[in-house]
């Protein structure tokens, strides 16, 4: 119908076919036939596809829903990181002097400030241990202090790390800090005894900590199978890990990790032992401060670079890194004002309505966020949300590179539901997101090339309700890949 229309130039067609065919893309935008198939299942459904290059809607389905997003959330973090520090920022943790020097002794106390480093690690605590020896420095007659008072004590606002302030057996729920180290976990490393009946190896990596006692017990058995658990307690101020279960002799050596109580006072006690490896003895005890702490900069120590904090976050999904950098967007904005993760929550959701209503293909925006990371199950956001963000990145030259390189291609990816080799998987980078409570929660967004070489951003949500709570992983990722496909 449209073909005659083109060879018609008088003004009246021409007027004609132009409202033809700029209403074409707000037709053509349906589809989406399987995310609609989940829906008439009983499920909340919600998904946009568009041409970043020609600024078309391509396929659409309540795009306006706000719905559960999980760690698509991290989306929003990992953009307006970018955007306030740039690809190569890198996070500080200093080490300053407290009192007099006197030769090889400090007459004063030891200071380990944390800069929010999400990246800071067990190699950031040797490298500043090390500076510290290497300067003649081998007694310190005070306290080793650690500063965290970039954030405050970060109080907790999800479920499952107010649960984390007195137990944990998972690795996700990490307690918020200025000064964590390894994302607030410790390593425990298990190893079968030498024969059947023996106990297990049980020791905490890099070092044994006087401070985090081990209690029970894991039997070797035969075989290379292991059922064994780990639970970290914190009580009356001190943690201690519970462990039971078994290891097959021949199961080799298992490394699992767990969340600790106090991930500043873990810093600290962490930081001692390596300082008293490098040959630098400290007398006073460890002490943690929330007030900024002064004295001489002795060391200072770098972490990674921004960019590939952002690629371990939005690989790993990790939600520690993303909570840490939505709490230092909101202290860079305001460094002398008390920091939460409410707040600093408030700093994404205002970001993420300002994306949408500048967008192309947005106007507005209800959009809520509480957190960086999607755990809060209370996030809202609309698949236009999640576009309109991707498009903004998506014309940051300075920015896009970084984000794209950041996510994850499906086909090469290990999350069930994602691997596989397939040509539309392979065209995709994404973001995962998934929670099993209230609901069942499966996201995924990112940017795709279309076969003519357009670029386009994309949104797919699928959200469990009262009635109909749980719905398969596999399930809602399929329904997704086939809506992809047929585009």
């Amino acid at each position: 119908m449209l073909r005659p229309a083109t060879k018609v130039y008088r003004f009246g067609f021409v007027l004609l076919f132009m409202a033809v065919f700029f209403t074409l893309p707000a037709q053509a935008a349906t589809g989406l036939n399987a995310m609609r198939a989940l829906a008439a299942e009983g499920y909340d459904v919600a998904g946009l596809v568009v041409n970043l290059s020609s600024g078309e809607r391509v396929a659409e389905y309540n795009a306006d829903q706000l719905l559960s997003p999980a760690s698509v959330t991290k989306l929003y973090t990992a953009a307006k990181a970018l955007e306030v520090w740039g690809a190569d920022y890198r996070f500080e943790t200093d080490v300053l002097v407290q009192g007099q020097r006197r030769g090889p002794t400090i007459d004063g106390n030891l200071v380990l400030r944390g800069g929010g480093d999400p990246s800071f690690t067990n190699s950031g605590l040797w490298r500043l241990a090390l500076d510290v020896a290497q300067s003649g420095i081998q007694e310190v007659s005070g306290d080793l202090i650690v500063d965290e008072s970039r954030f405050g004590r970060v109080t907790c606002v999800t479920h499952d790390r107010c649960k984390a302030e007195k137990k944990s057996w998972h690795s996700y729920d990490s307690l918020l800090s200025s000064t964590a180290v390894n994302h607030g976990n410790i390593a425990v490393v298990v190893s079968p005894g030498e024969s059947i009946g023996a106990p297990a190896h049980i020791s905490i990596d890099p070092y044994p900590l006087p401070t985090m006692d081990v209690r029970g017990s894991i039997n070797t058995v035969k075989g290379y199978g292991a059922q064994f658990s780990v639970s970290r307690f914190t009580e009356n101020g001190s943690d201690w890990l519970k462990v039971s279960g078994t290891i097959g002799v021949k199961a080799g050596t298992h490394r699992v990790y767990r969340s600790v109580g106090q991930p500043a006072r873990y810093t600290g006690n962490l930081f001692r032992e390596f300082l008293q490896a490098a040959g630098v003895k400290v007398g006073g005890k460890v002490e943690v401060s929330l007030l900024p702490e002064t004295g001489d900069r002795l060391s200072s120590y770098q972490g990674e670079p921004l960019n590939q904090i952002l690629g371990d976050m939005l690989y790993y999904s990790n939600n520690l890194i993303a909570d840490v950098l939505t709490l230092n967007i909101r202290a860079e904005r305001n460094p002398l004002a008390p920091v939460n993760l409410t707040i600093a929550g408030g700093e994404l959701q205002s970001y993420a309505r300002e994306r949408t209503r500048a967008s192309a293909f947005a106007n507005s925006s209800d959009a809520i966020l509480h957190d960086g990371s999607g755990l809060n199950p209370d996030n809202r956001l609309a698949p236009v949300d999640l576009v309109a963000l991707l498009d903004g990145v998506y014309q940051r030259t300075r920015d896009f590179p970084y984000l794209l390189g950041a996510l994850r291609v499906p086909a090469q990816s290990p999350s069930r539901g994602l691997s596989g080799s397939n040509e539309i998987w392979d065209r995709l980078s994404v973001k995962t997101g998934g929670l099993s409570e209230p609901v069942s929660v499966h996201t995924l967004a990112g940017y795709l090339r279309f076969k003519n070489g357009d670029w386009g951003a994309f949104a797919m949500m699928v959200n469990g309700t009262r009635a109909n709570r749980w719905i398969p992983r596999v399930k809602a990722f399929e329904a997704m890949r086939k809506d992809l496909e047929k585009l």
